[in-house]
């Protein structure tokens, strides 16, 4: 290696940032390590953001960057998964000059940062396996140290209204040396994803650039999606940024030096620090070409009605081409592990529905967790359930039905589309609200099963209400309760099991997208807002709640992938009380 200690205790972008000067950092997910850094090179960045966790990259890998980095003359700064002692002081000891803490909601958790970024007194901390390779023990230890404390840039990221309340304790933290505004992330968590001239988020510009202003400290902008020029203009002193083109302008990127016809509302700010995505890395807007949607059944069932219905919406708002492809097979499975070996770009999505939670938890051979694969896009719909019995059934109401069956334990017989289906849960949940024990028939499909109740075969199941109702409204059904807390508008005088004496019983169905797990936050923002615009408007959601379906998206990505965890944890209790098996 040519890395010499002076490398390691003087940082370029530091002294710059300390002269006033604006500062540009390439972002790094997807090129690998020697490409990473040429480009970065060659357009004339000051830094390299390398985003551990977002990235494909391994920390092996990380610090191979960093180390190249440095041989390049280019500071790398790495954005820690989660803000450990552990992960903070790897990146540092393994060639980074800056840590990026995410997430930091309050001053505790700042100073918690620092303590971990900074090398404590020689003796109670030695030197990691990783810093031989930087040939810091040619040097010695006691002298070393000290200054690459002073050279290591700690900055922290505000990404909650929870940081923006807690703003002034933290900037006053000694050891932070740059607040960065994670603009994607703040949005979300304001609820208002994707609006990046919302007033919200310029006053939360607005009071960091105070604050920090207030401290002498630097403000980073961060997550600017596809509005670059959104707080740099091209009057801008340190940065010439066109919209709709790359983020390597054709200029390259102008020294802090050069200024432009005038200074930005920003650049009155004492210190600048951007993060900018090289167009080779990740392109400037998303979509840049069509995205995938695989639905893991085989076409016609409701997922795949609603999958293709909500797309469609969708690709207008994107004003890019969505194609729907099939890929069914092993309960779901096969369409699922293709998605989870999908690069994490936003380009391949799966289209999930309740089961997609709950399979793991009876097929061992399911290759794939629903929380830890898969980051979620957004909730598309919830479909109620309706308990339906054939009309020669002597019960008309849920009540009824329950002294049937205690009548002939065991005997009164419940369809389902097969072990661990939305109609076999339900039908567990009933029988161990209302103190009963009835026969499970699983079937192959749900079609056999609703046909095998209609004639006969079987006494009751739990069905979706919109394959259920026309049956329903023609008499070959008898509906005697749903399974949301609130009626159906599309049977408003079935009552609902809650309401039937099983207090609190709910069991709904509903799909919605994911995408495999490191796909970037603010790609999955702009998919979420895309689709809570278009689940959101009346004639779409009229047409649909005519059937028995209502369209609902989530509150935010975030708040998905937090509803399967808990859809999973929750199933998985009830199969094994239950002692449900795949077929």
């Amino acid at each position: 290696m040519s890395v010499q200690v002076r490398d390691i205790v003087r940082n370029p972008v530091k002294e710059k940032l300390a002269r006033g000067e604006v500062v540009s950092s390439m972002t790094a997910r997807l090129v690998s390590s020697i490409e990473i850094v040429r480009i970065a090179k060659s357009a004339g960045f000051d830094s390299l953001y390398i985003d551990l966790e977002h990235s494909s990259f391994s920390m092996e890998t990380t610090n191979q960057i960093c180390v190249m980095a440095l041989e390049a003359g280019i500071p790398a700064f790495v954005r820690v998964p989660a803000n450990t002692p552990e992960y903070i002081s790897r990146v540092l000891d393994g060639g980074a000059l800056g840590v990026i803490a995410p997430g930091v909601r309050s001053a505790g958790e700042a100073r918690a940062v620092v303590a971990a970024a900074k090398y404590p007194p020689l003796g109670e901390r030695g030197l990691s396996a990783a810093l031989p390779q930087l040939q810091f023990l040619t040097f010695p230890a006691a002298q070393t140290l000290p200054a690459l404390n002073d050279a290591t840039l700690v900055i922290v990221q505000f990404e909650s209204k929870a940081a923006l309340d807690a703003m002034e304790e933290i900037v006053a933290v000694d050891g932070v040396d740059l607040v960065l505004i994670g603009t994607n992330d703040l949005m979300v968590d304001l609820g208002i994803p994707g609006q990046y001239d919302h007033p919200k988020v310029r006053d939360a510009y607005e009071r960091t650039i105070a604050a920090c202003a207030k401290r002498g400290k630097r403000v980073g902008v961060g997550g600017l999606g596809s509005r670059p020029d959104l707080m740099v203009r091209e009057n801008g002193r340190a940065l010439r940024l066109h919209r709709n083109r790359s983020r390597v302008p054709d200029g390259g990127v102008h020294a802090a030096r050069e200024t432009g016809a005038g200074p930005s509302a920003l650049t009155k700010v004492p210190i600048l620090f951007l993060f900018l995505f090289c167009g080779i890395v990740q392109a400037q807007t998303y979509p840049a070409k069509p995205i995938r949607i695989i639905v893991p059944l085989v076409p016609g069932g409701n997922q795949d009605i609603m999958a293709r219905a909500v797309a469609e919406e969708v690709s207008k708002g994107l004003g890019q081409q969505i194609v729907v492809e099939n890929r069914p097979g092993q309960s779901a499975i096969i369409g699922t592990q293709a998605v989870k070996a999908s690069a994490p770009d936003g380009y391949t999505l799966l289209s999930v529905a309740i089961t997609f939670a709950r399979v793991p938890a009876i097929v061992k051979s399911a290759g794939y967790d629903p929380a830890k694969d898969f980051a979620g896009v957004s909730l598309i719909c919830r479909i109620p359930q309706v308990l339906v019995v054939n009309p020669e059934v002597p019960a008309r109401s849920v009540q009824e039905l329950i002294a049937l069956a205690r009548a002939q334990p065991g005997e009164l017989s419940y369809a389902s589309s097969g072990n661990g289906s939305t109609g076999h849960v339900a039908g567990e949940m009933f029988m161990r609200m209302a103190g009963i024990r009835m026969l499970h028939v699983p079937y192959k499909g749900n079609a056999q099963s609703l046909v095998d109740v209609m004639g006969g075969q079987v006494a009751m199941m739990f069905d979706q209400v919109s394959t259920s109702a026309a049956h329903i409204k023609a008499g070959k059904l008898r509906a005697l309760g749903v399974t949301t807390l609130a009626r159906s508008p599309l049977f408003p005088d079935v009552p609902t099991l809650d309401e039937s004496g099983l207090t609190g019983f709910e069991d709904v169905t509903w799909n919605g997208y994911v995408a495999p797990a490191g796909t970037p936050r603010e790609v999955l923002a702009r998919l979420h807002a895309e689709i809570a615009r278009a689940v959101s408007r009346p004639e779409f959601r009229q047409r649909y709640l005519e059937r028995g379906i209502e369209m609902r998206a989530s509150a935010s990505p975030e708040e998905f992938s937090a509803y399967i965890k808990s859809e999973a944890g929750a199933f998985a209790t009830l199969a094994r009380e239950a002692g449900m098996r795949a077929e």
